[in-house]
């Protein structure tokens, strides 16, 4: 009987082994991911430009034919999942609009400048929502979450945390303005320059800045959670021991 009624075993916590293993796993999806951006989003395109220019082919068949490697690796990308995500819908629509440019004014320049028009519209929905209900990057986060799931619910209801609330305004904030600063620099560099330094600086500068906003919003946030155990320290004896960080909508109970 004791058997039965006795509470069942704790479980055990993962082995080094596995932890390392997971550590690993990770670290190999995420080099396996970067090879791929840097192979088919960058790599790929401005090599099949350059095998066209010196085959002979002008600047907007180049340009287009740029396109390719995208457009396969959205097409891989569909065929594996069974279906096309909106990102790939995004691309496939880009290289449409891109051969319609092309046809209609034989202007490469107006087929780089749609990339950076894209930027900027990023760059502008981001600050606009600002003045919204809520700031699309939390919009984003809880969508990727999915907003019925556990974690996207989690996140949903910390929103009635001022600092939680601060930290999405902030980080959307500063995306729309660096988007935006993207979007400028890309305009300069394709009016000014001629369209293979264009299509280097379009290709490598989007990976750039969020080579920088990414680490960045990390680091933020990670400042944020403190500030929050902080507050959550100094007003622990009046408030309850498991109220959550004020700040950051987390917190940990403690046994009474």
């Amino acid at each position: 009987m004791s058997g039965v009624l006795d509470d069942p075993p704790a479980p055990r916590p993962p082995s080094a082994a596995g932890r390392e293993h997971r550590r690993r796993t990770r670290s190999w999806t995420g080099s396996r991911a970067v090879l791929r951006i840097g192979l088919v989003d960058v790599a790929a395109p401005l090599l099949t430009y350059q095998i066209a220019r010196a085959s002979g082919a002008g600047e907007v068949t180049a340009l287009l034919l740029a396109g390719i490697p995208a457009a396969a690796g959205v097409v891989v990308s569909a065929v594996r999942r069974a279906s096309l995500d909106v990102i790939g819908a995004l691309i496939v629509g880009g290289l449409v609009l891109s051969a319609a440019i092309g046809v209609f004014t034989g202007d490469p320049r107006l087929i780089l400048l749609k990339g950076a028009v894209g930027t900027a519209a990023f760059g502008a929905v981001c600050l606009g929502s600002l003045f919204a209900s809520r700031p699309l990057l939390y919009g984003l986060a809880l969508g990727f979450l999915g907003r019925d799931t556990p974690r996207g619910r989690d996140y949903a209801d910390r929103w009635q945390y001022p600092g939680f609330r601060r930290y999405n305004y902030v980080i959307t904030a500063v995306w729309g303005a660096a988007y935006l600063a993207e979007a400028a620099v890309k305009v300069g560099v394709i009016l000014t320059q001629g369209p293979d330094t264009a299509l280097v600086v379009t290709k490598v500068l989007p990976y750039a800045v969020l080579a920088i906003l990414v680490p960045w919003m990390l680091l933020y946030g990670l400042a944020a959670q403190r500030r929050g155990r902080r507050v959550a320290a100094r007003t622990a004896g009046a408030a309850p021991r498991d109220t959550p960080s004020p700040t950051t909508g987390t917190g940990h109970a403690t046994t009474r």
